[in-house]
């Protein structure tokens, strides 16, 4: 794929899937609407898949986004170790705090 469409994609990640995402504190949520709402077509959009999201940032760390990548990595860090206390038991998916 042509890098900038690469580049274009994972910006737009970071800003709809990250950033507006329970403050940008929690990861990469799997489905959001492009006006920045969380996409409740299915079960599993309001999720937070934990291997997914640090294959994401991977992705974005390769490709020269180095600050989105840790950023969007420490999200589902910090959520699964400091918020869930499942240091070794991490979850597969998880959702937003306090949302139902």
């Amino acid at each position: 794929f042509p890098k900038e469409h690469i580049l274009s994609a994972l910006k737009t990640i970071f800003e709809l899937n990250v950033k507006r995402f329970a403050g940008g504190t929690m990861g990469a949520v799997n489905g959001m609407r492009p006006d920045g709402r969380i996409d409740t077509s299915s079960v599993q959009s309001d999720e937070v898949w934990v291997g997914v999201v640090y294959g994401l940032a991977a992705t974005m760390i390769q490709e020269g986004l180095v600050k989105e990548g840790f950023e969007t990595a420490e999200g589902c860090y910090r959520t699964v170790w400091e918020h869930l206390g499942m240091a070794f038991q991490t979850p597969e998916a998880y959702c937003e705090i306090g949302r139902a």
